[in-house]
């Protein structure tokens, strides 16, 4: 695992958009899958900049420094000291003001995962990865936005469910997400 670089966006927004597309179908419609992607998932260059965001990696089979093959980004996620929840550098009603660790939760953030992938503790690495910094600058509390197939792994890593929130996307679709939040252990 290391930290994104600006040069790691586009990569990771190819895998963000596999992601989506591969594990939210069970979830989310296709209108709402196209519209998300669009709005809410996309990339925060501040996220990078801040050395907030990572990046796991795997060298593929049969990789050596003779052949070109580089390294396959298999997740993504990082956490937040600002108020932005989500949305990318399109989006300037973003605010980037700095949250305080003593009164505010700091915000995990962006959380994605290679269809190939899944369910093999790579977001588990990740989201330790995020409350360890957020713990070692002073926060207390971590907060997300879910999506409804991630409710269960946040769940089962100690998140409690707050509430239930719609973000509209137009059109009339509606991209529900839980609002989850955990006590850091000090």
């Amino acid at each position: 695992m290391r930290k994104a670089t600006l040069e790691d966006i586009p990569i990771v927004q190819a895998l963000i958009n596999l992601s989506v597309r591969t594990l939210h179908p069970p979830f989310y419609n296709p209108t709402v899958i196209k519209l998300a992607l669009e709005q809410v998932t996309a990339i925060d260059s501040n996220h990078v900049n801040d050395g907030n965001y990572f990046i796991v990696e795997i060298e593929p089979p049969h990789a050596s420094s003779a052949n070109s093959i580089s390294s396959l980004i298999v997740g993504c996620g990082g956490w937040s000291h600002r108020t932005t929840l989500y949305g990318s550098d399109i989006h300037t009603s973003s605010d980037p003001a700095l949250l305080d660790p003593s009164t505010d939760a700091a915000k995990v953030r962006a959380m994605f995962v290679h269809p190939n992938w899944a369910r093999k503790g790579i977001a588990t690495m990740l989201l330790k990865a995020c409350e360890d910094a957020a713990r070692e600058a002073g926060f207390k509390i971590v907060e997300l936005r879910a999506s409804l197939q991630a409710v269960v792994f946040y769940e089962n890593q100690g998140y409690e469910k707050v509430e239930k929130i719609d973000r509209e996307l137009g059109g009339g679709e509606i991209l529900e997400l839980v609002i989850m939040k955990k006590r850091l252990v000090l």
